[in-house]
């Protein structure tokens, strides 16, 4: 997850949000800043979401954490790619708490879609025990291209548009 200001003849983009939801509220993953991520933390708990991702062309496995808001910005070589899954701990006062799940979404990166948007996926939990989940992927393109475009100023091609289908948990 860094600035990307020019893109190699074989590459591309992939970029999106995850929003956690517990009980049907959102989850914040906090402000940036020292001392403001300490106050923040200190009232709301650490949080820490990963997500897996897989190349289909290759088989290589990747980690990604996402921006303080949810989103991601990856830069691939073109190919076919799998989100596997996701992480999320979080930390209370002496507990520390996760969840995992399967997603199994898949994109794909090619000359035709360079700069690809896949969404916003939205991944909603039960209340403790978290057993149960299940997805949803909104269409919010113009706010994740002005988060793009913030993080990454050198990009103006034309951005495609592949939301990806999730499937739902047992």
């Amino acid at each position: 997850m860094t600035r990307v200001e020019n893109l190699s003849p074989n590459e591309g983009i992939a970029f999106g949000r995850i929003n956690v939801r517990v009980n049907e509220q959102d989850k914040n993953w906090g402000p940036s800043g020292s001392v403001q991520q300490i106050k923040w933390q200190f009232a709301h708990g650490k949080y820490k979401f990963k997500l897996f991702l897989q190349s289909k062309t290759t088989n290589d496995l990747m980690i990604s954490q996402l921006f303080e808001d949810g989103s991601f910005i990856w830069q691939l070589p073109y190919g076919q790619y799998e989100i596997l899954s996701f992480e999320w701990r979080w930390y209370e006062p002496l507990v520390e708490k996760w969840q995992t799940g399967q997603i199994n979404a898949q994109f794909q990166l090619s000359p035709t879609c360079t700069i690809c948007y896949l969404g916003t996926i939205i991944i909603d939990v039960d209340q403790e025990p978290f057993t149960r989940y299940k997805f949803q992927v909104l269409d919010e393109e113009t706010e994740a291209t002005r988060k793009l475009e913030q993080i990454s100023t050198g990009l103006h091609n034309n951005i495609g548009k592949q939301l990806v289908q999730v499937e739902q948990p047992l």
